[in-house]
């Protein structure tokens, strides 16, 4: 606990990510969340969990180890491997876990760009408010680009509860190019489909890149 404190500093927003079902992961996640949160820091910790054809006895270490996290992170966001043998099921394994590396990490740099420090209060306010997070992405480029992004997003393989019982949403939007009206357009769309959930969000402009949503959603 010390070394990791000292590895922290001053650091006020702090992200564990891990895959669960090891020792190192599951041991490790929950230390930095737990130092993170006695030194004051915001913590949203996000993992990976098996494939079920690992086998029981690392699904039950990487359920453990759920458990233990949500008691010391703010948010955990957790990301069952499973849904990558739907989408790419011939994928071979080496490159199905760098594909769920870039996947668990997509949220948190998107996070990063519009984060400011006296966003943080609210944050662990956000966070708080769900003992569940799950998540969407989507990517629109032809024509009504914000409605192709939110619906991909939210018919995410890793959404598996209905969007409508969301108690808290974050919303995360890349912009090829600074558009009000289909910023609005977009909060809109999601703040219809999330009509429980108090909705945060944010924008920033990604020139090069198409329009990308992503939906964080706390149950």
């Amino acid at each position: 606990e010390q070394a990791v404190a000292t590895e922290l500093g001053d650091a006020e927003f702090v992200v564990p990510i891990a895959g669960l079902g090891g020792d190192m992961g599951s041991w490790g996640a929950s230390l930095v969340a737990r130092v993170a949160a006695l030194k004051g820091a915001v913590s949203l910790a996000v993992v990976t969990t098996p494939f079920s054809v690992e086998g029981s006895l690392r699904r039950a270490v990487a359920a453990d180890a759920l458990r233990l996290l949500r008691t010391h992170a703010h948010g955990v966001l957790a990301l069952s491997n499973d849904p990558l043998l739907r989408i790419a099921p011939h994928l071979p394994v080496a490159k199905a876990l760098d594909a769920m590396a870039r996947i668990a990490v997509q949220p948190v740099r998107d996070l990063l760009r519009v984060l400011t420090r006296e966003d943080l209060p609210l944050l662990k306010s956000v966070l708080r408010g769900a003992e569940e997070w799950q998540l969407g992405i989507g990517a629109g480029a032809q024509e009504h680009p914000e409605l192709a992004a939110v619906d991909a997003a939210f018919r995410s393989p890793w959404i598996t509860k209905p969007p409508e019982i969301a108690r808290q949403a974050i919303l995360l939007v890349a912009e090829p190019e600074p558009n009000e009206r289909i910023r609005k357009e977009i909060v809109r769309d999601v703040d219809l489909r999330t009509p429980r959930a108090s909705l945060a969000w944010g924008a920033f402009a990604d020139p090069g890149e198409i329009l990308r949503v992503v939906v964080l959603l706390g149950f």
